[in-house]
């Protein structure tokens, strides 16, 4: 398996290249570093219904996301734990 680079952090530009695809109901956009080409963030959500599948779906796109951008473990943790939704029964957590 190959080794995958990252972005980086702290590297964050203002207008990043993305695309978005919907199937079934579902969007999913990325976007990705415009110098490098690689994976800069991803975003998913269930369009036009809100509750605990968005919930959930945005939280996997965050720390997708920071994990991409070369946040460790515990960084994303501790991020994660400062979104109020983010409670002890969620089913992400």
């Amino acid at each position: 398996m190959a080794k995958v680079e990252y972005y980086g952090r702290g590297a964050n530009p203002n207008r990043r290249p993305s695309e978005t695809v919907e199937i079934e109901g579902f969007a999913f956009t990325r976007s990705w570093c415009p110098i490098t080409g690689n994976p800069f963030e991803v975003f998913a959500v269930e369009r036009g219904k809100p509750g605990q599948v968005n919930d959930v779906l945005m939280k996997a796109s965050i720390v997708a996301s920071m994990h991409m951008q070369g946040r460790s473990s515990d960084e994303i943790e501790n991020n994660l734990n400062t979104i109020d939704s983010c409670q002890g029964s969620d089913p992400l957590f």
